[in-house]
């Protein structure tokens, strides 16, 4: 799954995709399997940047 997924992701850069939409089939493919994992992690990145 995480090779296919790299080859995807590379293959959206090298066609030009936007940036957001790469990042957003990024997101989605990594929460998929584990639900709010991208989430949490979101969060306490978010709560460290602000002290």
């Amino acid at each position: 799954m995480i090779l296919a997924l790299q080859n995807f992701i590379h293959e959206m850069i090298a066609t030009g995709e936007p940036l957001a939409a790469t990042i957003d089939r990024l997101y989605l493919e990594v929460e998929a399997p584990v639900p709010m994992v991208m989430e949490d992690s979101l969060v306490k990145v978010v709560l460290r940047a602000n002290g």
